[in-house]
Parts: C-alpha cells; structure tokens; sequence
C-alpha cells in the first residue's frame, strides 16, 4: 500500500547533499527548503555509525531514519506516523546498493555527479511502492482491451481468451500524460486475470494480493447478474479491498445503462468502451481518483 514517506537524503561528511529525492506531496510541501536546511545541519552533528547501524527519532510531525555509507550520510524523512520497520527496512537496502554501485560505477571512471543521478532511480525502485489492480471479470467481458487501452496500444479487433495474467506498469501514464497532481511515491501494476473456467480457482489468490479491484462486465443483464455472485465471493476473500466496475461494450444495443448495471452491483459501475481510444484517459482518472482515495 501507499506509504508515507517524504524524502530521501544523500549527503557527503560537509554535508553538502549531494541526493534529494522528494515524493509525497502534502503538507510539509512548502517546507522543503527548511527541512533540506535542517538535514544538512543535522548530517554533521550525526556521528558515523558502525556497520549496518540504523537509528530513528520523531522530529514534530516527521520521523527520520539515518545511517552512514561510505563518508555518506543516508536520511530518509518520513511522516511520524510511517512504520520504523518499513523506513529501516528500506534505508539497509539503499545503504547496501550505495556501497555497491558506488563501487562499481566509480572503479569504471564514473563523475560523482552521474553517479548520484544513477542512484536516484536505484532509489526510486526500492522507495516507491506498488499499488496492485485486479482486472476481474468473465470471458469475452473486455479486460484485456482495457489493458491494452490504458497501455495505450491498439485493442484487439477480436477476442482471444487469456491464458495467463498480463502484467503492466501505468505509473508513467498516470504521472506523465495526464495533467494532474502526481501519486508520490506509488507505482501503479495492473493485473489481467484469466477469465476462463479453469482460471477462476485461482482468483481468490491473486485478488487477496491486491488493493484495487476492477470488476469488468459486458453491460448484459445475464453477465451483470453473474458478476454480482462474483463481487460477494470478493467481498469474501477480501473485505476492506476497493472494488470499482466498469460497465463496459456500451456501444452495443444490448447493453445496460451503466445506472442500471450500478443498482444491480450494488457498486457504482463507470461506462465505458474499451474499443474507443477517447475512454483512456477517463478510465486513467477513475484508477487515479480511486488510489489517491
């Protein structure tokens, strides 16, 4: 899930920084200038710890884990309420690929400044966390040409049942192309789940993994009352899961309204139709609101 981590902080013994990498957007925004003032300062009066020592303190409203690497101190800033576990966990990690790359990208004849902007992504990959979406549904209801709609690739022209989950980051889409505020530090995975018979065994395991649910139907009354039995059996595996739907093929004359595909689920159902390249980014806000919720 979402975490509450701030920042991260690199800075040599003078306590120069030498990495800033800043991720949640919130209240201490407007105060970064201050807080990157004050982890200078406080880089400085740190003494060098021995080995993989790690300590924490809770500072007002945030909490700071520190440690030493290489002349280096590592700071991660984080929201007093973020798990010490977590923040530690995450700070061993970085310390270790510091120590590494370091090594390696130096011994080759690398700048410092290249170095620390090679070692932001490093550090991308271990701060940011995943936020996993479930595509569920029957055969045939449309979930990979939603896949492949928020990928931004052209949907099948027809349907070919899928054997295996497809898998796919939109942290890029969601941050890039549209013209919203950024998800801090979450990337975004989305799963296809097969929609065959043999598949649904296994669906209660892939959805207790995830976070978000979308519950896709083909806007047909039987499909729709079927999809019903299916959100109590998610209801079942996992309780507190997000689940949205996504009354989809609203192009064909046989499909519902996506208010009377809603009274049916229970849930509110967003129309859509996958086939048409205009629903991307509509379909991209829904997941952005449903996260940032």
């Amino acid at each position: 899930m979402k975490t509450l981590i701030v920042a991260i902080y690199i800075l040599d013994k003078e306590g120069n920084i030498k990495l800033e990498k800043t991720y949640m957007i919130n209240k201490q925004t407007s105060k970064f200038s201050a807080l990157r003032n004050f982890i200078s300062a406080l880089s400085i009066l740190i003494p060098e710890l021995e080995g993989e020592d790690i300590e924490t303190t809770t500072i007002k409203d945030l909490k700071l884990s520190y440690t030493s690497a290489n002349d280096h101190t590592i700071i991660i800033c984080a929201d007093k309420f973020e798990d010490k576990y977590n923040m530690e966990r995450k700070l061993k990690e970085i310390k270790e690929r510091f120590i590494e790359a370091k090594k390696q990208l130096l011994e080759k004849g690398v700048q410092e400044e290249q170095f620390f902007r090679h070692f932001t992504n490093i550090v991308d990959d271990i701060i940011v966390t995943p936020v996993k979406i479930s595509l569920v549904g029957y055969g045939g209801v449309g979930k990979t040409t939603i896949l492949k709609l928020i990928r931004g690739e052209t949907p099948p022209k027809e349907y070919k049942p899928t054997l295996s989950p497809n898998i796919t980051t939109i942290e890029d889409v969601l941050e890039g192309q549209l013209e919203v505020a950024k998800l801090g530090n979450v990337r975004v995975v989305v799963w296809d789940f097969a929609g065959q018979e043999q598949f649904r065994a296994l669906w209660n395991l892939w959805i207790r993994g995830s976070d978000i649910v979308i519950l896709v139907t083909d806007s047909t009354r039987k499909n729709v009352e079927e999809s019903k039995i299916l959100l109590g059996l998610i209801r079942e595996w996992a309780p507190h899961i997000k689940v949205i739907a996504f009354a989809n093929k609203q192009d064909l004359p046989e499909a519902m309204k996506p208010e009377e595909v809603s009274e049916i689920l229970g849930i509110k159902a967003h129309g859509t139709i996958a086939i048409d390249p205009s629903y991307r980014f509509i379909i991209l806000d829904i997941l952005k609101k449903t996260i940032e919720s």
